[in-house]
């Protein structure tokens, strides 16, 4: 039930990946990634730090680090969407949506971006209202 998708807006794309294990975003400038942000589990938010053991991305956010707000199951590539703000010449960014609302940010060098799904800035998100999302 994965997806992948693409969102574009004039050089500027955002891809979302959900590879039925953990979704991500992606802020491309042409091919080259500029922002990246976790969205959400599929399943459980592991208790560990599943980077510390060697494996390879992408990752599951552990539970310290994620609200612990079930996304709703299954979420479905019709429930997510993009929001281009800043094309005004303040700077590009992108809200990515689910189901309507808004729930991660990315801008350019924002490595990762923001999330409101996170209560402790990570490796793999930071916390939207440090943001002012």
């Amino acid at each position: 039930m994965g997806f992948l998708l693409r969102f574009d807006h004039e050089k500027w794309r955002v891809v979302v990946e959900d590879d039925d294990a953990v979704a991500y975003a992606y802020l491309l400038d042409g091919d080259a990634i500029v922002s990246d942000v976790w969205l959400y589990n599929c399943g459980p938010d592991p208790v560990e730090r599943p980077w510390r053991d060697g494996a390879e991305g992408p990752f599951c956010n552990p539970a310290e680090f994620t609200s612990g707000d079930d996304v709703g199951e299954p979420v479905g590539s019709s429930a997510v969407g993009v929001r281009w703000l800043g094309a005004d010449g303040s700077g590009i960014r992108a809200a990515v949506l689910l189901r309507e609302r808004a729930i991660a940010w990315l801008e350019p060098g924002a490595r990762p971006g923001w999330s409101v799904r996170v209560v402790k800035d990570g490796p793999l998100a930071k916390r939207a209202a440090d943001r002012n999302g």
